[in-house]
């Protein structure tokens, strides 16, 4: 299994982070300041945000197998 973590510093969704972070092929990645996810990594993975107090926000994703971000809700 392969769990990263990040802090991305407000990567955009057309950000070229995003090609290097599907090349790692992580299976749960937990990530700090995203400013915005490609809609192709939402349909790869279960994505759970959380909720910024200041500057960007949080987010949790994992393949599909581990849980489901309806259950699991950061908020």
């Amino acid at each position: 299994m392969r769990v990263i973590t990040w802090n991305c510093r407000r990567a955009p969704a057309k950000s070229p982070l995003w090609s290097y972070f599907e090349s790692l092929e992580p299976d749960i990645a937990l990530l700090q300041e995203v400013a915005g996810l490609p809609d192709r990594l939402r349909d790869a993975y279960d994505v759970c945000t959380g909720t910024p107090i200041n500057k960007q926000g949080v987010l949790t994703s994992s393949k599909p197998i581990c849980w489901s971000a309806a259950e699991y809700s950061m908020n």
